[in-house]
């Protein structure tokens, strides 16, 4: 699945908790931008990383708010567990398939076949770190632009996300 991250701590303190992704090509940004315009959803134009993942769907009062209130929902059993220290993103294959459905242009495009990707596709889905081992899959650097990166505080200490 590897749409769960382990932080590295254990009673993580969800009000403290802050959370971004960033796409680094080469400098870093909160969204990904078109390769090719003609196979580009509209709905993805600048849209952060966060709300793209659907780990930005709330206000800062836990309610349903189009486009999120721009911060990570910690929310206890989706998107964190905080006596584990582990990250959640609500979807299977994160930066994979679920990546590869968003950017989806047509039919004939199929998941398990890189040949069929369109150029976005091509140059944001990491179908490799999913299809190999960790060490493999590194060796992608073309791919493994994505950068999870944030702070929380927790009974044991006080870390950041790598």
């Amino acid at each position: 699945m590897k749409n769960i991250y382990d932080l590295g701590s254990y009673q993580v303190n969800t009000d403290d908790f802050k959370l971004n992704i960033f796409y680094n090509d080469p400098t870093s940004l909160n969204y990904i931008s078109p390769i090719d315009n003609e196979s580009w959803p509209e709905n993805l134009e600048k849209i952060r990383l966060l709300n793209l993942f659907d780990l930005d769907k709330l206000d800062v009062n836990q309610n349903i708010q189009q486009g999120g209130d721009g911060f990570f929902d910690a929310i206890e059993g989706i998107t964190i567990i905080q006596d584990r220290g582990l990250l959640i993103f609500p979807t299977i294959e994160p930066f994979g398939e679920f990546l590869f459905e968003k950017l989806r242009n047509s039919n004939s495009e199929d998941y398990s076949d890189i040949s069929t990707y369109n150029k976005n596709q091509k140059k944001y889905v990491y179908h490799e770190l999913y299809s190999k081992g960790k060490t493999s899959a590194e060796k992608f650097i073309e791919k493994n632009k994505f950068n999870l990166k944030g702070k929380y505080k927790s009974s044991q200490d006080n870390g950041s996300i790598s």
